[in-house]
């Protein structure tokens, strides 16, 4: 199991964002949720404290295991004044290229950051996550089309470990993934 949420509550504004969500994914698993406050599973993978449950990740606290958490986040904020191969660079170790390549952007390699467009950040965003070696990838396709939803997975594929799950948020369900709507704070699965 590569993460576990047990009945987790998160309050927004009074309103209860989670109201004992419970989600349990396998390795190499994707799915997609959508709805009213679906983002906020992302800001809580992020760090953002939920007020009671638990989250797991590969059986320990996420708070100790959050390097294994790869984020695609819904504006794609990257340093705008940096090319696209030196915000990889900063993301890994080794050497940027493959990563670039595996995420379908080595050709806009030079070009900087605040002249791309939303679905090139995001694999960009994609390409630093992978470079991490994720156990999870947590991404907002927020603001793509369904042409960029097909581009956005296509480039998963290429660049995360198969053992790599995925959970992605205000998405379009575009694989035949398991699709989940979140109504009320509680997980339901889409028919």
């Amino acid at each position: 199991m590569v993460l576990e949420i047990k009945d987790a509550v998160k309050l927004m504004q009074n309103t209860r964002a989670l109201n004992g969500f419970e989600l349990k994914l396998d390795a190499g698993k994707r799915v997609v949720i959508n709805g009213l406050y679906a983002h906020e599973l992302i800001d809580v993978l992020l760090g953002e404290p939920i007020d009671s449950g638990q989250i797991l990740l590969e059986g320990r606290p996420i708070g100790e295991s959050r390097n294994l958490v790869g984020i695609v986040t819904r504006d794609a904020a990257l340093p705008p004044k940096l090319s696209v191969c030196d915000c990889v660079r900063l993301c890994c170790k080794d050497n940027p290229l493959k990563y670039l390549k595996a995420a379908g952007i080595e050709p806009i390699k030079s070009a900087h950051i605040e002249r791309l467009s939303l679905i090139e950040r995001k694999l960009v965003m994609l390409a630093c996550a992978s470079a991490k070696r994720p156990k999870l990838l947590a991404a907002s396709l927020y603001g793509l089309t369904a042409r960029e939803h097909k581009v956005f997975w296509q480039a998963a594929d290429n660049a995360l470990d198969a053992s790599c799950a995925i959970i992605a948020v205000d998405a379009l369900n575009v694989r035949n993934m398991k699709q989940y709507y979140l109504t009320e704070g509680k997980l339901k699965l889409r028919d």
